[in-house]
């Protein structure tokens, strides 16, 4: 036997069990995830049941570590450490679908949210929502809205949370699961109670019971009907006597042999409305005395017997009741306001992360096309791209001369036409130079430095000086004042209370700048700012509540327009 030949022949066994031991481990996982759904306790005992040391290479260990971290969940088993789905996360950040990266970041989500780490697990969320949109996955896109609805919530951000919610619902509708479309609508119901929109709250809560009802679920029904009773008594949209008998079919439902000790703040409410004092005092008194009771709640519970003590005549107890709601509330107030602080700055962070987050989104799909045209045509068409990718972008920078030319001609023609001695067309002009010296800049980088990335850069940083320029706007009140038919000028009639800087806005607004746009433009790093900006505007103005400034500039001009106001 020739010696070359024999190394091989004892190589070659080797060889065959290692490819047979991997192909076992990827039936197993395949295996695993086909029972992930019906039978989850079935696929996490195939998985624990697996020898690590088998997971011979990175792609193995990190679908194991998805499927695992998936198991888990579905067991309902709260993971607090990132380090079982870590391997994943490596792995699946430069290698793998779209979908693999959706669940990634899904599950690795969950987990932050189990440690309590929100900013965290919203930023993981918010990436798997750009990653499952790419695969197109509605099922997985509802859960995250959902995840992302619940978290909002905790923030105290109801309007995204109910945002959230909104997007879970059409998904789960969508996909038929009205088991999840159930929760999600209570969840919605919970968020416009915080919200005080117990109407809403009302409305929600019938939909959810419609929905349990006819699947059968009586505990939902049972839960529901209680959270309904306690809105429907806000909104006084019922009897006392109707609201009792929807309590005891609620309690029966269930197979509640007393009324349970949670209720018991609810049926000193509704006694407190008959005015059947005694009653709504035990309730009150035995309401005081559950276990574990939130401080919130307490002082709820204070509050009420404080009412019933004035309204009884015991104006002694009732000071003592005062007194002990006072304390409680002090102590509740200052650690509410260290935490809405902290939950403050988490939801800045989270919406700009979300704006971050979607420019990877984009950035990720042009990544994946790009990989799609290398594999399928490999160097030769990567040469083509490359050419016609060039030409674009010169293209781009002829159109930009062009535009740079037709603005410096316009420039010359106004310096000519205007009035030297206005002060209005004066700033006007300073800004139009302002910004023709940038532009003219920008293109002989452009032609110089041949890199669209520093091209970019330096264009962002033009335009954060130019919104530190009190005077950068003048052209455009300028061009709004004279297409608007007087606009700027009916505001500062109209309205002299309002700012230079709230005049650039309602001027950006019109013009059809989106928030994003102005929010760089003015360096507000998170969007909450600038919503004050807008809400305080919006009271300058005495706009009606839900009445949008757009709305509101769109019927002046129209105004304006037909000679109705001048």
């Amino acid at each position: 036997m020739k010696p070359t030949i024999a190394p091989l022949i004892l190589v070659f066994p080797i060889f065959l069990i290692t490819c047979q031991s991997r192909s076992g481990v990827w039936q197993a996982l395949d295996t695993a995830r086909s029972q992930m759904e019906r039978h989850p306790d079935s696929a996490l005992h195939i998985l624990r049941s697996l020898d690590p040391e088998l997971l011979a290479d990175r792609a193995l260990k990190a679908r194991y570590a998805l499927l695992y971290s998936q198991a888990l969940d579905k067991n309902y088993i709260d993971l607090k450490s990132d380090s079982i789905i870590a391997p994943a996360v490596e792995y699946y950040a430069k290698h793998g679908r779209a979908k693999d990266r959706a669940y990634t970041n899904y599950y690795l989500g969950c987990i932050r949210s189990n440690a309590g780490d929100l900013d965290g697990a919203v930023r993981a969320m918010i990436a798997a929502e750009s990653y499952a949109s790419e695969a197109r996955n509605t099922y997985l896109l509802a859960r995250i809205y959902s995840s992302l609805g619940n978290m909002y919530k905790s923030q105290h951000s109801f309007e995204d949370a109910d945002t959230m919610y909104r997007k879970a619902e059409a998904c789960f509708l969508a996909e038929n699961d009205m088991v999840n479309v159930g929760y999600v609508i209570s969840n919605k119901a919970i968020v416009y109670s915080l919200m005080d929109e117990s109407v809403n709250s009302e409305a929600e809560y019938r939909k959810a019971l419609n929905i349990f009802d006819s699947l059968g679920n009586r505990e939902q029904v049972s839960v529901l009907t209680r959270r309904m009773v306690n809105e429907m008594r806000k909104n006084n949209s019922a009897s006392t006597d109707t609201l009792k008998r929807l309590l005891y079919d609620a309690y029966s439902d269930y197979l509640f042999s007393n009324i349970p000790m949670t209720d018991y703040i609810m049926w000193s409410l509704i006694y407190f409305q008959e005015e059947k004092l005694d009653s709504a005092r035990y309730f009150g008194e035995h309401a005081l005395k559950v276990k574990n009771e939130t401080p919130n709640k307490k002082c709820g519970i204070l509050l009420q017997l404080c009412r019933i003590e004035e309204k009884a005549g015991h104006f002694r107890k009732a000071t003592d009741y005062w007194h002990e709601y006072y304390a409680l509330y002090d102590s509740v107030a200052k650690m509410e306001r260290e935490q809405l602080i902290q939950k403050a700055e988490k939801r800045y962070r989270n919406q700009e992360l979300k704006y971050t987050n979607e420019l990877l989104r984009i950035k990720n799909r042009y990544t994946s096309i790009g990989w799609g045209i290398v594999s399928l045509v490999g160097f030769a068409a990567l040469g083509f791209a490359f050419v016609r990718i060039t030409r674009r972008y010169r293209q781009f920078i002829n159109v930009l001369s062009d535009n740079y030319d037709s603005f410096k001609a316009r420039y010359m023609q106004l310096l000519q036409e205007m009035d030297r001695n206005s002060a209005e067309e004066n700033n006007l002009l300073a800004a139009l130079e302002r910004k023709l010296h940038v532009f003219q800049q920008l293109l002989d980088k452009a032609y110089s430095e041949r890199k669209p990335h520093v091209f970019v850069s330096d264009f962002k940083n033009y335009i954060t000086a130019l919104g530190e320029d009190k005077a950068a706007f003048a052209d455009l009140h300028y061009v709004i004042n004279k297409r608007c038919y007087g606009l700027v000028d009916y505001l500062r009639r109209k309205h002299p209370e309002l700012t230079d800087y709230e005049l650039d806005m309602l001027c950006m607004l019109r013009f059809g700048f989106s928030f994003d746009c102005i929010r760089l433009l003015h360096h507000h790093n998170n969007i909450y700012s600038l919503y004050s900006r807008r809400t305080k505007i919006h009271r300058k103005l005495n706009l009606p509540p839900r009445y949008s400034l757009e709305s509101y500039l769109a019927e002046l001009v129209e105004k304006l327009k037909s000679g109705t106001i001048s």
